[in-house]
């Protein structure tokens, strides 16, 4: 019989999730850069080459989504639970009662 997963368990397998998968496009990225910077010392310096034109712009957006990570991840991080309950308690009037 499988396990019936509350919602609380499930939001909190979504965001442990997510905050993975950020993390591994982190790491990639960092690691991605760290190719092009060292392709980039290959190159000539002081040409217009096409090649660090490219490189340049491929870093550049890089850099971006680098400095908006830290901040996509601190949404998930410590995971919280959303505390839903199903049933609520029904809210009473006590001005209308009569």
């Amino acid at each position: 019989m499988a396990k019936t997963i509350d919602i609380n368990e499930a939001a909190t397998v979504v965001k442990e999730s997510e905050k993975a998968a950020l993390k591994a496009v982190q790491d990639k990225i960092s690691q991605f850069d760290a190719d092009l910077a060292e392709i980039e010392s290959t190159l000539a310096a002081d040409l217009p080459l096409d090649a660090q034109r490219i490189i340049n712009s491929i870093r550049n957006n890089l850099s971006s989504a680098r400095y908006e990570l830290p901040q996509l991840m601190s949404r998930y991080t410590p995971a919280t639970t959303i505390n839903y309950n199903p049933m609520p308690t029904p809210v009473t009037d006590s001005t209308n009662a009569g």
